[in-house]
C-alpha cells in the first residue's frame, strides 16, 4: 500500500446530545481498545544497551504491517528542517498521516525519533552508520504508539490520557456544549475547535473552573 493525515479521541461515554458526533466517539474508543491490546510476542525483538539493560522494540516492516490493517491510507515524511544532532543523538521528526475512513478524514500525528552515535574510539569522529534511517525509523514507531500500536511495547512515549469523569464530560455537555456550536454558527470559531476543546477538557488541560469562568465570567 501506499505509505504515504488530527482528532481528537475519548472513552466510553454515554452521551445523548444530538450535537456529539457518534462516529467520533467511536472512533476514540476504537484507538483507547486498540492502546491495551497486547503486541504479539513473535513481533516483539529484543537488543541489548549499556550496563547489560535489555530493550525491547518493533521492526519497522511490522509497522507497516500494522498501519496497512489499521490506515491502509497513510503517508510518512521526515521534518528536514528537524534535523539535529544533541549531546551524542542524531534526532529527527517524522510526520504521519493517516486516512480515518471511520469519519473522512485525515488524522496528522508527529513525533521525534534518534539513534546513539557511535563515536571512533579515542577521537569525536563518528561511526560511518545510518543514524538518519535509524532515527527516522525510530519517528515512525513513536506515530504508531501514538495512534495506539504497540503501547505495551514502547510504554515510554506519552499518550492521550483522559482524566475527566462521565459526570464532568456530562457537565461540558450541558453548560458549554452550545454556546461553542453557537460560536461556529455565528463563525466566530471554527468547526475544529469544538473538537480541540473537547479534546483539552477530557485530557485535564483545561478544567470546568477554567470553561466556567470563560463563557460565564465570574
Amino acid at each position: 500500500m501506499n505509505k504515504e493525515n488530527s482528532i481528537a479521541t475519548t472513552t466510553n461515554v454515554n452521551l445523548s446530545h444530538p450535537l456529539i458526533d457518534t462516529e467520533v466517539l467511536k472512533y476514540g474508543e476504537k484507538v483507547n481498545k486498540e492502546r491495551h491490546t497486547p503486541t504479539e510476542q513473535e513481533k516483539i525483538s529484543y537488543r541489548k544497551g549499556k550496563a547489560g539493560k535489555e530493550f525491547k522494540y518493533i521492526k519497522k516492516e511490522d509497522c507497516w504491517d500494522w498501519l496497512d490493517s489499521h490506515y491502509p491510507v497513510n503517508s510518512y515524511e521526515i521534518d528536514t528542517a528537524s534535523v539535529r544532532e544533541i549531546a551524542g543523538f542524531f534526532y529527527v521528526k517524522g510526520i504521519l498521516s493517516v486516512y480515518v475512513t471511520e469519519l473522512g478524514i485525515f488524522r496528522k500525528v508527529e513525533s521525534w525519533g534518534c539513534d546513539e552515535i557511535e563515536f571512533i574510539k579515542g577521537t569525536k569522529d563518528a561511526v560511518a552508520m545510518m543514524y538518519l534511517k535509524n532515527a527516522e525509523t525510530d519517528a515512525l514507531k513513536r506515530c504508531c504508539v501514538k495512534l495506539g500500536a504497540f503501547n505495551d511495547v514502547y510504554s515510554d512515549i506519552e499518550v492521550d490520557k483522559f482524566v475527566v469523569s462521565d459526570e464532568d464530560f456530562q457537565w461540558y455537555i450541558d453548560n458549554i456544549l452550545d454556546i461553542v456550536v453557537k460560536d461556529i454558527k455565528e463563525k466566530k470559531l471554527k468547526p475544529r475547535s469544538l473538537f480541540m476543546q473537547i479534546r483539552m477538557f477530557y485530557s485535564g488541560k483545561i478544567d470546568k473552573e477554567e470553561l466556567y469562568k470563560h463563557y460565564y465570567g465570574g
